[in-house]
């Protein structure tokens, strides 16, 4: 299965790197070129996702264990401002709540 990973400055697709070819220049082509696809996408099922916080387990912080607890800190009209590098990969573990904007910047110094 071939890999593809969109970062913002660069893409990389295996083991080859395309620097200057960010995300910002790649989406929207991508897009442009996909969207034959958006008809049947559209009637794929998409699976609830919940929020679930693990009780009890061991003295060890885990993702599974860490991440849903940040998504009950934010509130409706939140604005969350995180870093690329940590923060992206690990937003898939937890459920945001309606109206929040969520802004990664990147190379935060």
């Amino acid at each position: 299965m071939s890999q593809i990973k969109l970062h913002p400055d660069r893409t990389k697709i295996q083991d080859a790197v395309f620097p200057g070819v960010g995300m910002k220049r790649l989406i929207p082509k991508l897009t442009d070129q996909l969207e034959y696809l958006r008809g049947a996408a559209s009637k794929i099922p998409v699976p609830k996702f919940d929020n679930v916080v693990i009780q009890g387990g061991s003295e060890k912080i885990t993702h599974d264990w860490l991440w849903p607890r940040v998504g009950q800190f934010f509130k409706s009209n939140d604005v969350i401002l995180a870093e690329t590098g940590a923060y992206i990969p690990c937003s898939s573990y937890f459920k945001l709540t309606y109206n929040i904007s969520f802004q990664a910047l990147h190379n935060m110094q």
